[in-house]
């Protein structure tokens, strides 16, 4: 729409400049009449930019934009036969401006004429009011690109009135195709040093202003210039009237702004929390430097964007990936996991570390004797009491159904074995409600140790030698602790009947 608005202001430009030349009364007239196909056109066309600019394309869609040709279509057909009725220009003549040219004058026009000039009237008023409320609903950074418009959009209607209402007496010739043209510089300007077309005020709006991310754009400063309403709400109190705008990146995000420094083409991330309403709100930040033509670094954009429900659903499902769901203890892969960082560390610091498998004694009677839901209680409260007895260093795991897995980093075979006695002990000496009632169970604890661990020390070899220390204190009649006998495992000189 612009090119075409600018390519009538052109044809007007020439055919105005032709009628000044012309050699004949006859050609002055011809040519006169022949410009009205620029003068009709341009009004509509530089509405149709308008519209267009500010996001109102329907307006300019078949079959609306034809209505708009109507009135003007008809005004050329009664301007190439006005010499039959006289309803564009009732009394005229071709008068000399100097010896070498001439131009028709009119002295007053027909009754159509005047119908058409408020029509053309309306359009540019109609175009300069759809910019003037785009003008006043966006920041300062798109007001500079739309004052030009509005500037070059009432500059032809000041002059074509001066001359239709004779404002100046002395004025022979119609100056408005000459104050079009200065219209289009106007726009240039807008163009060419306000990157007007860069980013149309309807693709901010329709997009920037309606994403659910915050997005800031930064002078090289690190001067905000431009935020969208969402990043407004994140930035600034509901009660605070303020824009935002020239305030500095510094005071709201200092984790970005190390990153502004950093002139090159590559997105750059930071994570960052807010409190707001006595509710933490997590985001990610990611910057990136805006550039022109000559790729040179004129600014940048920040995107802020709520990571606060992926972060909880990502620890919900890194919660269930690890976690026992009956039981919230580690479940068995996660726990393999944990025990061979745990043996490993061992290694690298030369520490001791222990393992025991714990069993409840005659499970499979309790759940056939009160049923798998008292099982489910039983199982619920004896790891709450390992997690509330244990160190929180200890990792404890569920391996299976009624066994349970303890690693005890830092831990030698003496202080393993106290410990898992004082469990059999106090287990032995209490019993956990349920719906069923009171019930009493015993344990039967498998204990594996290294006190010098060394690179061959293995976390599943340390399990299987549990495993067969717990067999043997099944074997035994159970409720105890029992130690698989190596050539490494020490005496133990010790009453634990004491415990």
């Amino acid at each position: 729409m612009l090119s075409l608005a600018l390519l009538a202001i052109t044809g007007w430009l020439i055919s105005s400049t032709l009628e000044l030349i012309a050699t004949t009364d006859q050609a002055t007239i011809f040519i006169a009449k022949l410009s009205y196909l620029f003068i009709l056109s341009a009004p509509i066309f530089l509405l149709g930019f308008a519209l267009e600019y500010t996001g109102k394309q329907k307006w300019i869609s078949y079959p609306r934009f034809i209505l708009f040709w109507i009135i003007p279509i008809i005004t050329f057909f009664l301007v190439q036969t006005n010499g039959l009725h006289g309803l564009i220009w009732f009394n005229y003549s071709v008068v000399p401006v100097n010896q070498d040219l001439q131009v028709l004058r009119i002295n007053s026009y027909g009754s159509w004429f005047w119908l058409q000039a408020a029509f053309n009237y309306s359009l540019i008023t109609a175009g300069v009011i759809v910019i003037s409320n785009q003008y006043f609903r966006s920041n300062i950074l798109y007001r500079k690109q739309m004052g030009w418009l509005i500037l070059g959009a009432v500059f032809p209607l000041i002059f074509n009135l001066i001359y239709i209402l004779r404002l100046i007496p002395t004025l022979k010739k119609d100056f408005s195709p000459l104050a079009f043209a200065f219209a289009s510089l106007a726009f240039a300007i807008g163009i060419f040093r306000h990157r007007l077309l860069d980013i149309m005020p309807i693709a901010r709006n329709t997009i920037i202003e309606n994403m659910e991310e915050g997005v800031i754009v930064l002078d090289t400063e690190g001067r905000m210039i431009d935020i969208n309403p969402v990043a407004r709400r994140l930035l600034f109190p509901s009660d605070q009237e303020t824009t935002g705008i020239g305030a500095s990146l510094t005071d709201y995000f200092p984790t970005a702004t190390p990153s502004l420094a950093q002139d090159d083409q590559k997105n750059r991330g930071f994570e960052f929390s807010i409190e707001r309403n006595k509710s933490k709100r997590l985001f990610e930040g990611k910057l990136s430097s805006l550039r022109d033509f000559q790729n040179k670094c004129i600014g940048y954009l920040l995107i802020l964007q709520d990571v606060t429900e992926q972060k909880k659903l990502y620890q919900k499902i890194e919660l269930l990936a690890s976690t026992d769901t009956l039981t919230d203890l580690n479940n068995r892969r996660h726990l393999f996991a944990l025990g061979e960082k745990e043996v490993d560390r061992a290694k690298r610091y030369k520490y001791p570390i222990s393992l025991l498998i714990i069993d409840i004694d005659l499970f499979k009677e309790i759940n056939d004797t009160h049923g798998h839901v008292v099982g489910d209680q039983i199982l619920k409260q004896f790891s709450f009491f390992l997690q509330s007895t244990l160190r929180s260093v200890d990792i404890i795991g569920r391996y299976g159904g009624d066994e349970f897995i303890v690693i005890l980093p830092k831990t030698s075979l003496k202080t393993a074995h106290i410990t898992a006695l004082r469990l059999c002990c106090t287990i032995d000496n209490n019993s956990f409600s349920t719906e069923a009632g009171e019930i009493h169970f015993t344990l039967s604890i498998g204990l594996s140790s290294e006190n010098n661990v060394t690179h061959n020390t293995d976390l599943y070899a340390l399990l299987e030698r549990a495993d067969h220390a717990l067999y043997l204190a099944k074997s035994r009649g159970r409720n105890q602790v029992a130690i698989e006998e190596t050539q490494e495992t020490p005496s133990l000189n010790y009453n634990s009947h004491l415990l």
